[in-house]
């Protein structure tokens, strides 16, 4: 199936898109509007994700698109066949949570090719958590593995549509090692030139995003969102202590960071310059604006819960210990959130020898790591 509408094919880099999820479906249909040539691959387990957008021929896309085009559009394959979707492809986006990264990479790694760029789209440590799956199948000095700090839309589907609601206005992006940053970037920045390069992945991972607010804003009404809450517009949800509370999150991440000499923003700065929000709080900042407006459900801020927790606020425990920073607001919110959510979030958290640091005891051996690919 060709694109039904865009720019020819030819002036924009092929591009499969692993997963069919909200933000899958906004990467996979609006590039293709754009003009790319797209694939949507997903696990054979959910195949029956693709069903409605076969049936319909393809993704209905509507709402703010980067392509400025809606419609009808379709897609070169809609498969559950890595070989058949990474054919000739440059870019392969993981548009999947967290707990997705590892599964799409055993699938993909046997038909990736040289030169291909694996790109995912919400990191938590991905590249380093499916590195010994790359370096097992031969193919991991092959491609370059890179991570956003963030997915490029918010978005909603619903059966082949899909509703982006907002684009992030700048996105940032490492490559691991951090020496293939440019090379990454060269292609990406062809697709969504709001990117920004970053120092390395500990950046990308540190950058203020959903980890900042998710959490805490839970806190903030415990009551509501695990024993009542099923159907609600999440950010409107927030409250003055919750606000509070993302504050002295923000001082304890900002601080490990600045331990791996990096530099991150607040919560607030980047509601101001990544969604034009407007406010001297976070609170003021979240209830004044457009994200304040979108929907979801217990389910799923359940799902984003365990994401944040176990795959950032357990593993930035563990590295600011290694470094010597204290993290006690971190550390009663992991305590807290296993409280009401009922689970341990510890316990499903991702370790650094997950992530490959097990050997790192300073900050010298973990900025080796992320910049050069080198572990100790």
């Amino acid at each position: 199936m060709r694109a039904k509408r865009g720019a020819s094919v030819n002036k924009f880099p092929s591009v499969a898109v692993c997963g069919a999820g909200n933000a899958g479906l906004a990467i996979a249909g609006d590039l293709a509007m754009l003009g790319s040539r797209v694939s949507l691959l997903e696990l054979p387990a959910w195949e029956s994700n693709l069903d409605p957008i076969r049936e319909a021929g393809g993704i209905q896309l509507t709402g703010k698109t980067s392509s400025k085009q809606t419609g009808l559009v379709r897609l070169a394959h809609v498969t559950t066949d890595p070989e058949e979707a990474l054919d000739s492809v440059k870019l392969i986006i993981v548009s999947a949570p967290a707990f997705g990264h590892e599964a799409f990479t055993k699938l993909i790694a046997p038909h990736l090719a040289d030169g291909q760029i694996l790109l995912f789209a919400t990191g938590y440590w991905a590249s380093l958590r499916v590195a010994p799956i790359l370096r097992d199948a031969g193919c991991l000095d092959r491609v370059i593995i890179a991570e956003d700090n963030i997915m490029p839309y918010m978005s909603r589907k619903k059966s082949n549509s899909v509703h982006i609601y907002g684009r992030k206005q700048s996105l940032r992006l490492a490559a691991w090692p951090a020496t293939d940053t440019v090379g990454a970037m060269e292609t990406v920045l062809q697709l969504y030139p709001q990117h920004i390069a970053a120092s390395s992945i500990i950046e990308t991972n540190f950058w203020s995003s959903n980890v900042s607010g998710h959490a805490p804003i839970n806190l903030g009404n415990p009551s509501f969102f695990f024993d009542r809450a099923r159907s609600f517009k999440f950010a409107a949800e927030v409250t003055p202590s919750a606000s509070r509370l993302i504050d002295a999150f923000d001082a304890e991440r900002i601080a490990v960071a600045a331990a791996l000499d990096t530099i991150v923003t607040t919560e607030l700065e980047t509601l101001r310059t990544d969604y034009d929000c407007r406010g001297d709080t976070v609170y003021e900042a979240l209830v004044s604006s457009k994200l304040a407006k979108g929907w979801t459900s217990d389910a799923m801020n359940r799902q984003v819960l365990k994401e944040d927790i176990c795959y950032f606020y357990v593993p930035m425990e563990e590295i600011a210990s290694v470094l010597g920073v204290d993290v006690p607001v971190t550390s009663a919110i992991i305590d807290l959130i296993s409280v009401f959510a009922e689970y341990d979030f510890r316990d499903h958290g991702i370790s650094l020898s997950s992530i490959g640091m097990q050997g790192c005891g300073t900050k010298e051996e973990i900025l080796a790591l992320v910049k050069t690919g080198r572990s100790p």
